[in-house]
């Protein structure tokens, strides 16, 4: 849960998974793949949620699918018409549009073809992104020993260092 200020009221936020624009989409692997991110707060560096994001399908191969990766959904009737909101997929560039090939059942591929898929991904990339850091943390430490041997006449960035490795939760 995160807390804030807001207009001097103190606001509780509980994560959510959100996926705006893509809210009437279920999983079609056909016609489009799905990437999880993050969601941060806008005023500390705390992540506040996951956020799931729909790219379409742009080819089907027999190993995988080439997908637009900044293509957009925009309505193509007007509220007041029928059949309203139709919602399409609009190439963000077609000549220069940027396309991904994500390969099918692989463990590595950028977008997955489930919801569930792309939150798991999301899960595995915490999990390495934990390691790095747990990996940085060593390399700290051990430095800070290092220049507090080597070089006693620095303890005030030996001691920061050690400072800020601690204030690490």
């Amino acid at each position: 849960m995160t807390t804030f200020l807001f207009d001097g009221l103190t606001v509780e936020n509980e994560p959510a998974i959100t996926k705006w624009g893509f809210e009437d989409l279920e999983d079609s692997p056909t016609q489009h793949r799905w990437r999880a991110w993050w969601v941060r707060s806008r005023y500390d560096s705390t992540m506040t949620g996951i956020s799931l994001t729909a790219h379409p399908v742009v080819k089907e191969t027999p190993r995988g699918v080439w997908i637009s990766e900044h293509a957009y959904r925009q309505a193509t009737k007007q509220p007041w018409e029928e059949g309203a909101p139709a919602m399409e997929w609009v190439p963000f560039d077609e000549k220069g549009m940027k396309k991904r090939f994500v390969h099918n059942g692989s463990g590595s591929a950028w977008a997955k073809p489930t919801q569930e898929g792309a939150i798991h991904s999301l899960a595995v990339r915490l999990s390495r992104w934990s390691n790095h850091v747990a990996s940085d943390v060593s390399k700290v430490i051990s430095a800070a020993d290092v220049m507090e041997k080597l070089r006693p006449q620095y303890p005030s960035y030996v001691q920061h260092a050690r400072a800020a490795i601690n204030g690490v939760k």
